[in-house]
């Protein structure tokens, strides 16, 4: 787990950082987290996500998601990458 996704309160999944880079485990597309988890009333968590390379959101299972080495995080967060003109959350 990386430095930028502090660990949850439950202590088993890390807690994603908005704005942090994260991969879907199964289909392989990265993304950027823009919101905090929700809980849905079965008791899944889900994150929203804009999915790179597109205008699409989504909601990911957190199980499912893992997040980018560090280097390959925004400037923000302490790493290297800098997103196209127009990529969501560029200041």
């Amino acid at each position: 787990m990386g430095d930028n996704m502090p660990s949850s309160s439950l202590g088993r999944m890390p807690t994603p950082v908005i704005g942090s880079r994260v991969t879907h485990t199964v289909t392989k597309r990265t993304a950027l987290v823009i919101g905090r988890t929700e809980l849905t009333p079965g008791g899944a968590r889900l994150l929203p996500v804009a999915i790179e390379g597109s205008t699409r959101q989504e909601l990911w299972p957190i199980g499912f998601i893992t997040p980018m080495a560090a280097h390959e995080q925004p400037v923000a967060l302490g790493g290297t990458y800098t997103p196209p003109a127009g990529y969501p959350l560029k200041a």
